[in-house]
């Protein structure tokens, strides 16, 4: 293995809050630290550090790696793999960044656990690492995989501006192409929801009617044809905008003239123009089960965001974090769904008039 594989020893950093400068990621790749690829087996290798395993300890058959891998870092070695390898070919890697320092935000984003958790874990048996170390390393990287949503969850990024609690706040609205695969000609090329995650307090702003507290909520959007995330929006306020009104803001703007979407009822008041959804007059009985079948994998989709506790559980850190966190765990659950072979269960789908 190259010398990237090693973990760097603690050492203390000047600065205490992690780096957000978008332009260092720009830069060229570290070359010392990436002279040649790395392996799922090298991946494995150095994730027995952090899950605390002797270093000479052989490896298991590939399916009880596998299952140790995921309960530990979130996904599959390989689609951490692949997520590396985008970071190089979109040049958006962080200019220090090591295989190690992916893996402690991986652990970060599935486990969520406090500083001194974090750091005795991720340290492995060479001890716990600086508090200033990990964040040094784990918030550019979780901001990397998040840079890379236009290369992998859409083709083309459009941005809009909001004030959350009074601070300016740049965030993407993306349009994938994508949609039109396997195309049949269909008016429904999407199904869309909205989904909630728990926030620190923030008043009736952000009042979320599915948790009962403060929350943020993205708009998702999946292709009916192949289950691949097309459409990521957010973060919105809970408390201001309902489903619809999202909808009205975002998506609905990109849609071709007699495009739709299949929707919950929350998007009646758009039906039927832009919206199939069961109480839709022009619906058919006999298309509801159908219809079903693809709200029920809009929500398969929620539960893989939600697998990741950082997603799951109230979010501790500077609420302005949110949406990288989101986009990266987008990011990893799309190369997992396309490049890992991870689909979401297929949904026989027609709303062309019978002839």
């Amino acid at each position: 293995m190259g010398d990237n594989n090693e973990p760097p020893p603690p050492r203390e950093d000047d600065d205490d809050e992690p780096p957000r400068t978008r332009s260092r990621f720009r830069q060229a790749p570290n070359k010392r630290a990436r002279k040649s690829e790395p392996s799922v087996e090298d991946i494995y290798v150095l994730a027995k550090e952090i899950q605390n395993r002797f270093p000479d300890e052989a490896l298991s058959p590939d399916a009880t790696e596998d299952r140790r891998f995921r309960s530990f870092f979130g996904c599959a070695a390989s689609v951490a793999l692949i997520g590396w390898n985008f970071l190089t070919v979109y040049e958006v890697m962080p200019e220090s960044a090591a295989l190690i320092h992916l893996l402690w935000a991986l652990f970060f984003m599935k486990r969520y656990p406090t500083q001194e958790h974090a750091c005795s874990t991720v340290g492995g048996r060479q001890g716990p690492i600086d508090p200033k170390t990990l964040r040094k390393h784990v918030w550019p990287l979780i901001e990397a995989l998040a840079n890379l949503e236009p290369h992998v969850v859409s083709l083309v990024s459009v941005y809009c501006f909001f004030f959350f609690n009074q601070i300016l706040i740049l965030l993407s609205q993306i349009l994938l192409d994508n949609r039109y695969l396997s195309d049949e000609g269909n008016d429904c090329l999407l199904s869309v929801d909205g989904t909630d995650f728990l926030s620190p307090e923030y008043g009736k702003k952000f009042f979320s009617h599915k948790f009962r507290h403060s929350g943020l909520r993205y708009e998702v959007a999946l292709s009916i044809k192949t289950g691949w995330i097309c459409w990521i929006s957010g973060p919105w306020n809970p408390g201001e905008w309902n489903d619809i009104e999202i909808f009205r803001m975002s998506l609905m703007t990109f849609l071709e003239p007699y495009e739709r979407v299949e929707a919950d009822d929350g998007y009646l008041g758009e039906a039927p123009l832009k919206v199939r959804c069961p109480k839709c007059v022009t619906v058919p009985a006999e298309r509801k089960e159908m219809m079903s079948m693809v709200r029920h994998r809009q929500e398969t989709i929620n539960k893989r965001f939600k697998d990741w506790k950082i997603l799951d559980s109230q979010f501790r850190h500077d609420v302005r974090l949110h949406r990288d966190v989101f986009a990266a765990i987008a990011v990893l659950s799309q190369i997992a769904i396309q490049h890992n072979g991870e689909d979401l269960f297929e949904v026989e789908y027609s709303d062309r008039m019978e002839e």
